[in-house]
């Protein structure tokens, strides 16, 4: 564990930022689903797990899965239906993992920079002051990099990297013993440094923790309560070559629930 620093900042409900307003989540019915039941899911965009469904459009998604262990199945629904259904074969831990079709977008320049500062890519406001940009309209690609945790009947479950382009990946248990939630963000499998994490728990909807990434992309906290928790992050590269945008945008979360704390589970550890 790297001994630098991690920023933990409690944000005020009278705070708001962009992010907040570009949730993007996956819900589950339950994160403690039986083997062999349906399971409703649900795609949600919002603000600190207050906010309106996203139907299942199959020209939106690029992979929308069930993993268990090695195994992988899709997860398919009706175009415009509210949620869609997967069924789990164990009680064993899984995941739910979905990928979206990037979307071009584009703002006028004062609006760009303000969504820029709001989300602390300082870097993507240095470099288009570095290409004389400041004042020219942003054009961005985005992309929904999601997925929710499924919990074993007891409420264990480990996580691993899934392969999404941005992904936030939990230690074991998100530490259940200590009730501190950590881990690591990876961008195309790779730390992704001084990037911010922020997490929210359903129960207090009021709080955003801001963290920030270490030299190896870890981040360290909250001291967190049992409950559905949800973290976010995001990231941005310049791209060339298409005529849509000029900058790609991934809006990576992870939703999923927490048992009692101090209740230690013997766990295998996360698999990167």
């Amino acid at each position: 564990m790297s001994t630098i620093k991690f920023l933990i900042l409690v944000v005020a409900v009278a705070v708001t930022t962009s992010a907040g307003a570009h949730e993007f989540w996956i819900e589950p019915a339950t994160f403690t689903p039986k083997a062999a039941q349906p399971l409703r899911v649900t795609l949600k965009q919002g603000e600190r797990f207050a906010g309106t469904v996203v139907p299942y459009r199959k020209a939106r998604v690029v992979r929308y899965e069930l993993i268990e262990g090695q195994k992988t199945q899709s997860v398919r629904g009706r175009d415009g239906k509210e949620s869609v259904f997967a069924r789990p074969s164990s009680n064993r831990a899984a995941w739910l993992r979905y990928e979206s079709v990037p979307k071009p977008h584009r703002l006028p320049a004062p609006r760009f920079t303000a969504y820029l500062r709001a989300e602390r890519l300082d870097s993507v406001i240095a470099e288009r002051e570095r290409r004389g940009e400041t004042d020219r309209e942003g054009l961005e690609l985005f992309q929904r990099c999601a997925k929710s945790i499924l919990s074993a009947p007891d409420g264990s479950f480990v996580d691993r990297a899934l392969g999404l382009d941005l992904e936030i990946v939990l230690d074991r248990g998100a530490d259940r013993a200590s009730g501190v939630l950590s881990g690591q963000l990876l961008f195309r499998g790779k730390p992704l440094v001084k990037a911010r994490v922020v997490a929210v728990e359903r129960a207090e909807p009021g709080k955003l923790y801001e963290l920030t990434t270490d030299a190896e992309g870890r981040f360290r906290g909250p001291k967190a309560g049992a409950g559905a928790w949800m973290l976010t992050a995001l990231h941005m590269i310049r791209i060339e070559g298409d005529p849509r945008a000029e900058w790609k945008s991934f809006w990576g979360s992870v939703t999923f629930e927490r048992r009692s704390v101090g209740k230690a589970v013997a766990e295998k550890p996360a698999i990167r």
